[in-house]
């Protein structure tokens, strides 16, 4: 039974970190998006608009699964 809660923490500990990275990753791309968009002609605004709206729902549902991760890591039983 330690074994299956061990291993548990483990792929947990694995998706947190994978969806950290995931996270980065999305704010860097608002970010990118989000200076372009400040010399971006208007007919490739919308478009970086677009782009950096998609990449901030990203974020919320990765913001939403590393909270629901976490919360499960802290009702497994150590």
């Amino acid at each position: 039974m330690v074994r299956d809660v061990s291993t548990t923490k483990k792929s947990n500990t694995s998706i947190v970190k994978q969806l950290e990275n995931e996270l980065k990753e999305a704010h860097a791309e608002v970010s990118h998006f989000q200076k372009l968009l400040t010399t971006a002609r208007e007919h490739t605004r919308a478009h970086f608009e677009t782009i950096i709206n998609q990449a901030k729902n990203k974020i919320h549902d990765i913001e939403e699964q590393l909270r629901q991760v976490m919360s499960s890591q802290q009702e497994a039983p150590c």
